[in-house]
């Protein structure tokens, strides 16, 4: 599944975050992503795993309204394959990155 939308400017970096809002209205990607719920579907990111060598590009595949989690498939397509069911919300902007269709980090 291609990513569907763009975020539309609802997410700021964490640098123009600082610049622009204070910390405490800062909303972390995760979030946003959150409140999108199936929206949130197609969209690619990259998940920080430390014990598995860093970064890991990841496609949001699922949302589950029910538990408020997300699917987020590793290797789509692949042999590999594997998946995981995560609160977004949960994740600091250290963990999890928005990446564009074209693979590169927005």
């Amino acid at each position: 599944i291609p990513p569907t939308q763009d975020l539309g400017g609802a997410y700021l970096s964490s640098e123009a975050s600082e610049a622009y809002a204070p910390p405490e209205q800062h909303r972390r990607l995760g979030e946003v992503l959150l409140s999108l719920g199936p929206g949130a579907v197609g969209k690619m990111v990259e998940r920080y795993w430390p014990d598995e060598g860093g970064w890991w590009m990841a496609q949001i595949s699922a949302f589950d309204p029910d538990k408020g989690e997300h699917q987020l498939t590793y290797n789509a397509g692949r042999s590999d394959e594997s998946f995981e069911w995560a609160d977004l919300a949960e994740f600091h902007d250290s963990e999890l990155r928005e990446v564009g269709e074209d693979g590169r980090r927005r």
